[in-house]
């Protein structure tokens, strides 16, 4: 069996972060217990519970989206 590669594995628990958030939150538990529940941090809860799709990874799109992603967030920065 080959190893997953390190940009999968970290979309792999993206996805498993936000699945598990928005369970629990079907559950009704709150931010922080959800965090202890998962440890991770409440922040991250917020936003997985928040998000109405999972998280899209961005790895492996062509340079120059990459760079007019980041230009784009650079510019509707406060």
């Amino acid at each position: 069996m080959s190893p997953i590669p390190e940009n999968r594995e970290l979309a792999l628990r993206m996805q498993a972060y936000w699945d598990a958030a928005q369970e629990a939150k079907s559950r009704g538990l709150s931010l922080r217990a959800i965090a202890r529940e998962q440890d991770i941090s409440r922040g991250t809860v917020a936003k997985y519970a928040k998000a109405n799709n999972p998280p899209a990874y961005a790895e492996g799109l062509p340079e120059e989206n990459r760079e007019r992603n980041l230009t784009e967030s650079l510019v509707s920065s406060p």
